[in-house]
């Protein structure tokens, strides 16, 4: 399912084969973000801002970089409205720790454990 569903959304293969999506409207967020999800993706946001909800795929038993890390954020950073801006503060958790809470408009979701880390917005050189 996930091979056929990620063809909707933005997608991106990364140094050493990591995957991001990207969602490109709130309701692909919401898809991404609560049914799309494993629970040990990590997911990012732009903080305090309008913009995709993002995934860096899980690959069971690998930790991915720092810099793959880096990457996805920034991927979120300029799929947001701060795309324009020199850096942008992006959070980012598991998928485990975003849910969404019933009545809540599409696009909004509930984030717990949340890091952040700033980034340029910007998208890598290749992408799928």
């Amino acid at each position: 399912m996930r091979e056929i569903i990620k063809k909707r959304m933005r997608h991106f293969i990364l140094e050493n084969d990591w995957e991001v999506v990207a969602g490109k409207s709130d309701q692909d967020n919401d898809f991404i973000s609560i049914h799309f999800s494993e629970p040990e993706d990590y997911w990012f946001h732009v903080e305090g801002c309008p913009g995709s909800h993002v995934l860096l795929l899980n690959k069971d038993g690998e930790e991915p970089h720092s810099s793959t890390i880096r990457t996805a954020a920034e991927i979120a950073a300029y799929y947001s409205k701060a795309k324009n801006a020199s850096k942008a503060v992006v959070g980012l958790t598991k998928a485990k720790n975003v849910s969404k809470q019933k009545g809540s408009p599409s696009g909004q979701v509930m984030v717990k454990r949340e890091k952040s880390l700033k980034v340029e917005p910007k998208l890598p050189e290749t992408h799928a």
